[in-house]
């Protein structure tokens, strides 16, 4: 039951992030643009992976997985679009860990319903 659980919100994060990476610059049509990647990249995902580890983290606990996840969906990006956003990567993963960890606080400080 609870690797079930574990498996819906790996696919849960995958769905956020695949979507973060690659969908929305895609739509947006900033591929088409190195600085349009780099907009995505600078700007508007770090803001967003924080904020989405800081959710998992209040609804979840502190939990490694947002991180690796964050790590492992943007690797693709790295060999296959921009070889030079190599440094994003432990950036993503900082940024993650510490959204997952205040999340965590922030859940652990909530009141328990009785």
């Amino acid at each position: 039951m609870k690797n079930k659980k574990v498996l819906q919100d790996a696919m849960c994060l995958i769905a956020v992030f695949g979507a973060l990476f690659y969908a929305l610059p895609l739509i947006n049509g900033s591929l088409d643009s190195i600085d349009g990647i780099y907009g995505f990249v600078m700007l508007v995902n770090p803001v967003a992976v924080f904020a989405v580890s800081c959710i998992y983290g209040i609804s979840r606990g502190f939990s490694i997985l947002p991180c690796v996840m964050v790590s492992a969906l943007f690797l693709p990006t790295v060999f296959f679009i921009a070889k030079n956003t190599w440094l994003y990567v432990p950036i993503y993963f900082g940024l993650s860990l510490t959204g997952a960890f205040t999340g965590f606080l922030i859940h652990r400080k909530k009141p328990e319903n009785k």
